[in-house]
């Protein structure tokens, strides 16, 4: 079977120090299957904000395997004009070279970038191929919640029209799939769709191995600061979707009232990384890593006990994958996702959650589980477990991949099935 998939903003096969994504992930598990892949994304490398390569590109990662980059230019900021505008010309870019390629027996698309996935939607039903598309965002509604107050009012329109393309793109596919049930739900809702064949598969996560690369400087100095203290790390995009101030504000009230017991780890890059490294003159107790490879980013993970997660208020749907990592360490959470993730945490004992912005909340769940010794360990326990049964790449990447292949199979039989 030939399959397309479709995801920008992923690390890519050939990329140094980078650990392997959903969709390289259900790449491998379907290529494993005997099954040709072609993963369409762009030239441009979202983490790193640098193109991989300054023309259109054809790279063969074996012999069943395919990265197919297109360019569409680049972008500094996650939030911007300039990110809008490459989207756009991701999505032009499929149209015009789409018919020089012999075409799939099925389309696996990542929604968003909405764009690429609405010309990817209208390909798919004018081919009558196969569409699968794989909600991992609420976007545009998203948008609206690290937009400016003063361009509000505009961006409301922008996001009314998103959204008419995001139904349209719901309403062709033969199936959808989503990191959640959050997910799932909203999307259903936007395509007024009720389809009982449609299916979660978490964001999982590979749990990775002792490196034999050396260890870089800075872990070195982060090794000996946090020597016999406890670890709080966050790790990710240091970007406008994360409450980062929120957790310096945090520290800083640990050294006030004499934690001195407690380090603070940010490993990460992105856009706010300076602004925060301001806020967070003259706190010892907050280190910044700056991005790291893969085998840095498995050390550091090592040393921490708490994974933190302070997101801003996306609504309940919300499901990323840092959870998954934390939990393949042991590490319980602190945790202001709200929904489902919020109920998992507190039915299953892996951490505490608090309300998005709420210093007070954050500051007293802190303090709990500094306080709390044998109940961080129970957490710890059960968020290995949790790891095990919910999030383990290993098991939801196998049975992703064979529900591609069976909506291939489905449609070879008989003529595909299009929401209209």
């Amino acid at each position: 079977m030939n399959i397309w998939l479709f995801k920008h903003g992923e690390t890519l096969p050939g990329q140094a120090g980078v650990r392997k994504m959903r969709t390289w992930t259900l790449a491998e598990a379907l290529v494993a299957r005997g099954h040709d892949v072609t993963w369409w994304t762009s030239t441009f490398s979202h983490q790193r904000k640098a193109l991989l390569a300054r023309s259109d590109a054809d790279v063969a990662v074996g012999p069943r395997f395919r990265v197919r980059m297109i360019h569409a230019g680049q972008y500094r900021r996650n939030v911007s004009l300039a990110r809008l505008v490459h989207h756009m010309r991701l999505g032009r870019g499929f149209r015009k070279t789409a018919g020089s390629y012999p075409k799939p027996d099925v389309i696996v698309c990542a929604y968003p970038v909405i764009e690429l996935a609405k010309e990817v939607a209208g390909y798919a039903k004018a081919n009558r191929i196969p569409l699968i598309v794989d909600v991992r965002d609420q976007w545009p509604t998203t948008f609206l919640l690290v937009c400016p107050v003063w361009l509000k009012p505009l961006m409301r329109i922008y996001v009314d029209h998103l959204l008419r393309a995001a139904k349209e793109i719901f309403l062709s596919a033969t199936r959808i799939v989503a990191m959640s049930q959050g997910c799932l739900k909203w999307a259903h809702a936007v395509g007024e769709i009720n389809a009982k064949d449609d299916r979660v598969f978490h964001l999982g996560f590979i749990p990775r191995g002792d490196e034999d690369t050396p260890e870089s400087r800075v872990v070195e100095e982060i090794s000996a600061r946090v020597r016999g203290k406890l670890v709080f790390v966050y790790a990710g995009s240091l970007g406008a979707f994360y409450e980062l101030p929120l957790v310096i504000e945090a520290a800083r009230r640990c050294r006030r009232d004499g934690l001195t017991d407690i380090q603070f780890i940010l490993a990460g890059d992105g856009e706010r990384l300076a602004e925060l490294q301001r806020l967070a003159e003259g706190l010892d107790n907050v280190s910044f890593t700056g991005w790291l490879e893969s085998g840095d980013l498995h050390r550091v993970l090592k040393l921490a006990q708490v994974g933190l997660l302070p997101y801003r208020d996306f609504g309940e749907g919300t499901l990323p994958n840092k959870p998954a990592e934390y939990f393949s360490y042991g590490l319980p959470v602190i945790s202001s996702i709200e929904g489902e993730f919020a109920e998992l945490v507190d039915g299953h004992s892996l951490g505490i959650n608090y309300r998005p912005g709420d210093l007070e909340g954050l500051y007293a769940a802190i303090k709990t589980v500094r306080n709390d010794r044998e109940r961080r360990k129970s957490w710890s326990a059960n968020a290995t477990r949790a790891f095990l049964e919910h999030f383990d790449a290993r098991e939801i990447y196998p049975l992703y991949a064979d529900y591609v292949v069976a909506v291939g199979r489905e449609a070879a039989a008989r003529v595909a099935p299009i929401r209209s």
